[in-house]
């Protein structure tokens, strides 16, 4: 049941070389394709090299899940995916320690409905947004939480990306480079507590952060949501953008309460902030 539940038919899995019939049968049952990975019993070692390359073929994902998935510990794992996406999970995706070399052609680190970073080290090559939670049917998932932890990111598009919230009390993000939003682009309600935002460009709008709206469908028609940022602490700094908002652009209402924002720097309008309809600033 378990299996039929996870894996669509056709479905590229990988397994190793000792899987029981109960997983292999219906496997073939479903018409996947299967990959073995892994032959010599008794020894990891091999088991893990033979699934670094039978992943290297291409596969939906480097680590995929359709469970809650907590990485803990003070280990170290190197996931690089060539086709698709780094570490993926369907529900909530936790780290706790360890430290993370992600290269991946998409996302890097996605949680469907959350990711949670307690701590951590992590250098990620995305392709695509380097840190992402996006749900796309219920709209009261898609949460992203920093709590510490350090990030060297390098993105195609977003460093960070929410669909709903995102939390930062603590940790360190520096770099991001994309068109929008270069460390973090967000739709929704952040808040900033604590943490470092620093080096983030972006050759539009945002070099660290662009606060973006959405629209929602409501009895009415469609109707504008506007995203909320709130700073009482931590630090965003050293963000450059090739036009608007070297540290922030925002079309939405900004709350700066403590912390600071600062050396930010753009070639066009707001070198720390800059703030556009219908933006509020407190």
């Amino acid at each position: 049941i378990a299996i039929r539940s996870l894996v669509k038919p056709g479905s590229r899995v990988a397994v190793s070389g000792f899987e029981h019939n109960a997983v292999t049968r219906p496997l073939h049952a479903l018409g996947a394709e299967i990959r073995i990975a892994g032959r010599k019993l008794f020894d990891p070692a091999d088991t893990l090299e033979q699934f670094y390359r039978t992943l290297k073929q291409g596969v939906d994902a480097a680590v995929f899940t359709k469970a809650d998935t907590s990485f803990n510990g003070s280990g170290a794992l190197t996931v690089s995916s060539e086709k698709g996406h780094g570490i993926v999970c369907k529900d909530d995706l936790k780290f706790a320690g360890g430290s993370y070399t992600v290269q991946s052609a998409k996302q890097g680190l996605s949680g469907k409905d959350s990711l949670c970073i307690e701590s951590g080290s992590f250098t990620i090559n995305s392709g695509t947004d380097a840190l992402r939670s996006k749900h796309d049917t219920d709209n009261t998932k898609g949460y992203v939480y920093i709590y510490g932890g350090t990030f060297d990111i390098t993105a195609g598009n977003d460093g960070v990306d929410a669909s709903k919230d995102l939390q930062i009390t603590g940790g360190t993000i520096s770099g991001g480079n994309a068109n929008y939003g270069g460390s973090i682009e967000i739709r929704g309600t952040v808040t900033m507590s604590g943490g470092t935002i620093d080096g983030g460009h972006s050759t539009k709008e945002g070099g660290n952060i662009r606060l973006y709206m959405t629209n929602v469908n409501d009895v009415d028609g469609k109707n504008m949501v506007v995203s909320t940022f709130t700073q009482t602490g931590g630090t965003i700094k050293n963000g450059t953008s090739d036009s608007t908002g070297g540290n922030m652009h925002a079309y939405g209402n900004v709350n700066l309460t403590g912390g600071s924002m600062e050396d930010g720097s753009s070639v066009s309008a707001g070198g720390n902030l800059r703030p556009y309809r219908p933006a509020v600033v407190n």
